[in-house]
């Protein structure tokens, strides 16, 4: 399921509701495809609603290659130790530095629907 926000509305019968076909795939594969000659990626913002994980498995060459700026916004639902652990193995700081920090926030608490910066 790519959105589960519309999943839910769908189940739920909330209002009008349409179906849409989404075609995934992964950043690795089509960068190349679409980037007109500029391979180099400087920052990417990852803003899925609950697909992290998955998109971070789809675009690791990537990350491995270019290392950019990584920012991750956090939804309910996804495993946090998983998602960090992947970040890390990637090579990226596991601590990632908030982008729009609570009241009193040092350290990053990974809150949901919040940004998250990490960098190599």
């Amino acid at each position: 399921m790519v959105d589960s926000t519309i999943e839910a509305e769908i189940r739920n019968g909330g209002g009008t509701h349409w179906i849409e076909t989404i075609i995934v795939t992964r950043l690795d594969w089509l960068w190349p495809k679409i980037c007109r000659g500029r391979e180099q990626i400087d920052g990417i913002k990852i803003d899925v609603q609950g697909m992290e994980i998955q998109v971070l498995h789809g675009m690791l060459q990537l990350l491995s290659k270019w290392k950019p700026k990584l920012i991750i916004e956090f939804h309910s639902g996804v495993d946090r130790d998983k998602l960090l652990n992947l970040v890390e193995s990637a090579g990226y700081n596991p601590h990632g530095i908030s982008i729009e920090p609570t009241e009193g926030e040092t350290e990053a608490q990974y809150i949901n629907d919040r940004s998250y910066l990490f960098l190599k």
